[in-house]
């Protein structure tokens, strides 16, 4: 078989959202799903509609570039907070500022109700609680009430959980908000039989404007980011031919983290405070970006910031039909789902307010599975749409 091209991407977050001064000379490469990064630099163009005497064809005349990258990735559990698939992640929602993480030993359990040092924990936050004299089983809850002297949960005590005292653990969190985020992504391009980075394409003011999550049963956990940008510098030989600043880069390998999927690496989907079976659950939120271009500008100055929206849906057997009936009677519910690799390094993604669309039966002759259409809603307690935390 004869030998095909191939390309990778290569990413760091910007200085600023203008200029051409990236924050650091490092470019990390992400693992993306073959046949990798789609898209790239569209030229726009218009065309006059001027009949001339002499029957000239209309003009066309070139106005201004534009980009778009779909990335597709495998969902890898970052081992830092600072790898650049995590921070494209924060990027995705133009996430506030980070918080910290916290963990916190000594904690008693009764029912619903924790009480220790709840300092660094906020109402909303997805938490880990083990005994802290015997770690091995997990549970994970979400903070129901602003915390105080105890920390109420969404999750009763089990009787195997045992005596305590407990640790409660929360990662590092990001929420939606409204500080952008830009990236420089450099693609790379290897020859046939190459394996050599001998091919260079610079997209310097380019945006996370959406992003999707798919979990299917017995399937690898996938998503996709979707990008908005100024535009590309051309493809160069070298990559000090398309930024004197970049000459010096050099590129910190791709993650090698465990790919999670649904079965091995999803301990926990909860939905209204009860842990739900489900077949598949799907996330997607939009930035609607666009870029900001001027008058007179050949490249836009940067990228807007706009409204942002979230949709998905889930599909589940529905023993009890509480859920169901929240999505006849129009009744906001809420959802989290909890994602852990082998190293016990751990991922959640939190939708404090769900509203439910039109629910749809999938067949005839066959268990009641139904399909769930959602949207976010803003919590008006927490003001956010969604919440990721990770925990190392």
């Amino acid at each position: 078989m004869a030998s095909i091209s191939t390309s990778k991407l290569a990413v760091h977050e910007r200085a600023s959202l203008t200029g051409d001064v990236p924050a650091n000379s490092t470019w990390q490469y992400i693992n993306v799903q073959k046949p990798g990064v789609s898209g790239g630099p569209a030229n726009q163009t218009v065309e006059s509609q001027l009949i001339r005497n002499n029957r000239n064809p209309a003009g066309l005349k070139l106005v201004g570039p534009q980009s778009a990258l779909t990335i597709p990735f495998e969902t890898q559990i970052p081992v830092t907070s600072a790898e650049n698939w995590w921070l494209m992640l924060k990027a995705s929602i133009y996430s506030a500022a980070s918080t910290a993480a916290q963990s916190t030993g000594s904690f008693t359990w009764l029912t619903t109700v924790l009480t220790g040092t709840t300092t660094g924990f906020e109402r909303g936050d997805v938490i880990e609680i083990y005994d802290t004299a015997a770690p091995t089983v997990k549970y994970y809850a979400r903070v129901t009430s602003t915390p105080g002297a105890t920390m109420s949960i969404d999750l009763t005590k089990p009787g195997t959980a045992g005596a305590g005292p407990f640790t409660v653990r929360r990662g590092v969190t990001i929420k939606n908000g409204s500080t952008q985020k830009n990236f420089a992504m450099l693609r790379v391009f290897q020859s046939p039989g190459s394996v050599s980075d001998n091919r260079f394409e610079l997209f310097d003011k380019e945006t996370i404007d959406a992003c999707s999550f798919s979990l299917t049963n017995k399937g690898i956990i996938t998503g996709t980011f979707n990008t908005v940008g100024v535009g590309s510098d051309q493809i160069a030989t070298a990559l000090s031919g398309l930024r004197t600043t970049q000459a010096s880069a050099t590129f910190d390998p791709a993650s090698t983290g465990e790919v999670v999927d649904a079965t091995n690496n999803v301990p926990w989907v909860n939905v209204a405070g009860a842990e739900y079976g489900v077949q598949s659950v799907s996330f997607n939120w939009a930035n609607n970006s666009q870029a900001r271009s001027n008058v007179g500008d050949y490249v836009a100055d940067s990228i807007s910031a706009g409204d942002f929206r979230g949709t998905g849906q889930f599909t589940a057997y529905f023993d009890d039909i509480a859920e169901f009936n929240k999505a006849l009677l129009g009744t906001a519910s809420s959802m989290y789902v909890v994602m852990k690799n082998s190293t016990g390094s751990i991922l959640t993604l939190s939708i404090p307010r769900v509203r439910y669309g039109n629910p749809t039966l999938n067949g005839s002759d066959r268990d009641v599975i139904a399909s769930m259409p959602f949207q976010f809603e803003e919590d008006a307690s927490e003001g956010i749409g969604i919440r990721i935390s990770f925990f190392a």
